[in-house]
């Protein structure tokens, strides 16, 4: 049977790594519309044509740029600006209330700092970066607790995302799918040696083709796929969508536990196509090879 997204997440919780240091509950959370309030009454605010944000000006400086959600109208973020120049980010939680806040490098926009903040308004979560040759790089992470004293530090991210997966699957009976993200290698190598994780199923999804054109059986594996075929003994499966790439990675890595699943696609048996404009095609997808996008000309010429 074929289950929308909607239906498959029925009953379930979903669960980030922010959400998870900062506290929310997303079926406890209580929503609220939230608005931008001017804090000072001689300061002036002008809409932005075509959008639903605001530009806040005081003495003829823009001091803030005020971004909406087109659709409720509710705060999304607040960019504030010291001589023209962009300092800092708030950014603000669909629910409604403050998600963290960027402190950024003037000169070049990037983030410095980025304090994420439970629904109390204490911080959670601290990042900080520094900046080389116009790129920022993240030399340490700070969790804290409720009383503001950091209970675990990270130098990298991946140590981070770890220590999360460690929370939400240690001792529990648990099946974790993940992406080709070399992100989680340090936890996938301490779940397979560890006895606490025995009861931990761990499952990659390859999503694309695996390997570079022509996608022939002499052509070299895509660069970001090697962390999982090199990698093999990590994964008690490897999920990809069709038959013929399952039979390929089997046969060019040897590998067994390969499992092909299909896209869904949740259909009633009523086409739309009667009521759709003749002639007239629309192609949702990168104009890369493995999309195929001449298969699309071909059926409708």
């Amino acid at each position: 049977a074929t289950h929308t997204a909607r239906e498959c997440l029925a009953g379930m919780t979903v669960i980030n790594l922010y959400d998870y240091f900062q506290g929310i509950d997303r079926k406890q959370i209580s929503r609220k519309a939230l608005r931008h309030a001017p804090e000072n009454r001689e300061w002036s605010i002008q809409p932005v044509r075509e959008t639903h944000d605001n530009r806040v000006y005081a003495d003829k400086r823009c001091i803030m740029y005020v971004a909406n959600e087109p659709d409720s109208g509710n705060l999304r973020h607040i960019n504030y600006f010291v001589s023209r120049k962009k300092t800092r980010r708030d950014r603000f939680d669909t629910a409604g209330f403050l998600s963290c806040t960027e402190y950024l490098d003037a000169a070049t926009g990037l983030p410095l700092m980025t304090i994420y903040y439970r629904q109390n308004r204490s911080p959670a979560i601290i990042e900080y970066f520094s900046i080389t040759e116009n790129k920022n790089q993240l030399p340490a992470i700070h969790i804290l607790d409720q009383d503001g004293f950091v209970t675990q530090a990270f130098t990298t991210r991946e140590e981070c995302i770890a220590c999360f997966l460690a929370a939400i699957t240690h001792g529990r009976k648990s099946v974790l799918l993940i992406d080709r993200r070399d992100g989680y290698l340090k936890f996938l190598e301490k779940a397979r040696n560890a006895e606490e994780y025995k009861n931990l199923s761990i499952l990659t999804m390859i999503h694309s083709n695996h390997t570079r054109p022509p996608y022939t059986s002499y052509s070299d594996t895509r660069r970001y796929y090697h962390c999982i075929f090199d990698g093999q003994h990590r994964f008690d499966g490897i999920i990809v969508a069709t038959e013929k790439q399952k039979h390929d990675i089997m046969t060019r890595y040897g590998i067994s536990n390969v499992h092909a699943i299909p896209h869904a696609i949740a259909y009633d048996g009523n086409s739309p196509a009667a009521a759709c404009e003749p002639h007239k095609v629309i192609f949702v997808g990168s104009l890369t090879a493995e999309k195929n996008p001449e298969a699309a000309l071909d059926a409708f010429t």
